[in-house]
């Protein structure tokens, strides 16, 4: 399992389902409230490992992710906020349906709550993705 091959994956995926959105990983410093900060853009962050099963030297690990659409209100126009919309749609259809290799298939999660904070509205999509790992004791 290489955390960040399966996280350059999804970004890909969603880069293909909104082409020119701009799209950061998890190690991205971004200021989304700078004055040259796209209006619209997605942060893909690494939100973790789950154990689901052990069995002898083997786990099976979920790893999580998110993908968070962030839009500044202060500067957004209509076809802005229309993109940002599009946007979460893109990060659903990246996710759904998802197989990162063959049988290992991303589902939905519990993630975090929409967060405003006056200037810059976040929507954000939780998902984790089925990684076996053996021979691991």
């Amino acid at each position: 399992m290489n955390l960040w091959t399966i996280q350059s994956a999804y970004i890909a995926r969603l880069q293909a389902a909104a082409p020119g959105l701009p799209v950061v990983s998890t190690f991205d410093a971004t200021d989304w409230t700078a004055d040259d900060a796209p209006r619209v853009g997605a942060h893909v962050t690494f939100d973790g490992l789950e154990p689901a099963d052990e069995v002898g030297r083997s786990a099976l690990m979920l790893v999580k992710f998110s993908c968070h659409t962030y839009l500044d209100t202060r500067r957004a126009s209509e076809a802005d906020r229309a993109a940002a919309d599009a946007a979460v749609l893109a990060a659903l259809r990246a996710a759904i349906g998802w197989e990162w290799r063959t049988g290992l298939r991303a589902r939905l999660e519990a993630g975090q709550q929409t967060g405003y904070d006056g200037r810059l509205a976040r929507v954000t999509i939780s998902f984790s993705v089925p990684a076996p790992e053996a021979g691991l004791a």
